[in-house]
């Protein structure tokens, strides 16, 4: 009968995994990297301490963390996950500028409909259908009339300006 290949953590140090290995369910044999990773950044000893009174669910949440932790300090030793997190920060931020342009045309559009008093919409738009000034530029118009560059006039250092909120592009 063939035996269980040790796991990541008992073959890096030369023993045999027993069923008992707190390390094995976390570093499978093929995942060697990943458990030099961790051993780099934290320390065997110090993860067996940390997991060793944990509850199961609560071992393996804090596995995952220190796995991801050490993945991305080994991606970007600089950073670490204040990169990441850095990174998600700004993608939230240009989301809401995105959002608030966004219903900043929505509330022009509408203001513009009730002004109109019935007229239908395509009229006002020179008989092109509403749906064919996705990409309006073809027409002469600003693709978004509230997203315009200032060309570094103003004070605002050549950034595209959303609804008062600056957006590099």
């Amino acid at each position: 009968m063939k035996e269980k290949p040790s796991c990541a953590s008992c073959k890096h140090q030369r023993r045999r995994c027993n069923a008992y290995c707190p390390l094995a369910p976390y570093f499978p044999h093929d995942r060697l990297a990943q458990f030099l990773n961790v051993r780099k950044l934290f320390g065997v000893s110090n993860v067996l301490r940390i997991i060793k009174d944990l509850e199961p669910q609560q071992r393996d949440d804090a596995m995952r963390t220190i796995i991801f932790e050490a993945e991305v300090r080994a991606r970007d030793p600089v950073r670490g996950c204040l990169g990441v997190i850095e990174d998600l920060q700004r993608q939230i931020n240009w989301s809401r500028a995105e959002l608030e342009v966004t219903l900043a045309h929505l509330r022009t559009v509408k203001q513009q409909r009730q002004t109109n008093h019935g007229i239908p919409a395509a009229a006002h738009l020179g008989g092109f259908p509403v749906g064919s000034f996705s990409s309006n530029r073809l027409y002469g118009m600003p693709l978004n009339p509230l997203l315009h560059t200032d060309g570094g006039r103003a004070g605002h250092g050549g950034r595209n300006m959303a609804g008062g909120v600056g957006i590099d592009i």
